[in-house]
């Protein structure tokens, strides 16, 4: 028996299963919804666009089926499923988009670089820093930003910020592991020039945390690795990666923690997004130590799956809502002036 036409699974997706007991895995599983109507799911079957196939397999289960296809760095295809249910045969569901990252540390021609600070600030008044470069790119197919830092990033490619979630690469044990996330940036990179640029700040790993508000957990020094790479008739390329030939420099925020708050000099904004930028006064970028976000033997290589390295899993912040400035009042003590806001909803 065969379902109508037009009935395959109501809804499928994908999700990264496997790894540790945090939940930091390192292949894709796809769950499913049975098609409209249906109510008993006797066999499924998945397979993708390069040859995966699990052929039928009997049984009710439609969560977290694994796709074992991230044996490879770079690998990119699309999978499908279809079902037996009560209905009978369904159709196949629409393509699921999967692709591997950077899964070997060979793949990372990027190094750890950090910004030489003359004198640390106390914490909960350590500023946040610019790393910048300028970088060319040749006619392309795709491209690809890959980020990751000991303490959080945002970053920036010609002034147009880079994703959407807020806080990356998030929280991490970074004695045993450091996450990175990765970006399609294809529509953004016409061939010629570009800006890279991406703000750096203390986040978890050196920031306050906890009641006590203590600092410098897992290390001292902030670091930051990026790489950015585009796929031309040779294969990938990379077209920019951190290393010491990229500039630093202070940013308009001039204290960011976690529990100290922000603060920022909207006076001191630049336009380092713009080729055109001057960033000679820049200092030039010190390898930035690993210290102890090395990973330990025996755990891993630093790009690998489901340790240091990993991909970020698991929930992200993202912007709800924005706070517009209605007024301003003088604040006696320090001289300042205290905002007043009002909500408002962000579509």
């Amino acid at each position: 028996m065969t379902a109508p036409p037009g009935s395959g699974p109501a809804r499928a997706w994908a999700e990264i299963v496997g790894g540790d007991a945090l939940g930091h895995g390192h292949e894709p599983a796809l769950s499913w919804w049975l098609p409209e109507g249906s109510s008993v799911q006797h066999a499924y079957r998945v397979r993708t666009d390069d040859g995966f196939d699990t052929g039928r397999v009997d049984g009710p289960v439609q969560s977290f089926v694994p796709v074992s296809v991230f044996n490879r760095s770079r690998r990119t295809t699309a999978a499908r499923v279809k079902v037996w249910t009560d209905l009978g045969e369904s159709d196949w569901s629409e393509p699921i988009q999967l692709e591997a990252g950077l899964l070997a540390e060979a793949d990372w021609t990027a190094r750890w670089i950090g910004v030489d600070e003359a004198e640390r600030p106390p914490k909960g008044s350590r500023p946040a820093y610019w790393l910048r470069t300028v970088f060319e790119v040749p006619p392309a197919g795709r491209a690809r930003l890959y980020a990751t830092a000991l303490g959080l990033y945002e970053a920036f490619l010609d002034g147009r910020r880079v994703g959407d979630a807020e806080l990356s690469p998030g929280y991490t044990q970074y004695r045993a592991r450091v996450q990175y996330q990765a970006y399609d940036v294809t529509s953004w990179l016409e061939p010629g020039w570009h800006v890279l640029a991406v703000l750096l700040a203390d986040g978890w790993y050196r920031g306050q945390v906890g009641a006590p508000r203590a600092a410098d957990q897992f290390g001292t020094d902030v670091a930051l690795r990026v790489q950015l790479e585009v796929q031309t008739d040779q294969g990938w390329q990379v077209a920019a990666a951190s290393g010491p030939d990229w500039r630093a420099a202070a940013s308009h925020i001039t204290a960011a923690d976690l529990i100290g708050g922000q603060r920022e000099d909207r006076r001191s904004l630049s336009h380092l997004h713009g080729t055109s930028f001057d960033d000679r006064s820049g200092r030039r970028r010190r390898r930035g130590p690993l210290g102890r976000a090395t990973p330990p033997s025996g755990r891993g290589d630093p790009a690998g799956r489901g340790a240091a390295g990993a991909r970020r899993e698991g929930c992200r912040g993202r912007l709800r809502a924005e706070l517009q400035r209605v007024g301003a009042a003088r604040t006696p003590r320090s001289g300042g002036h205290a905002p007043d806001v009002v909500a408002r909803r962000v579509a």
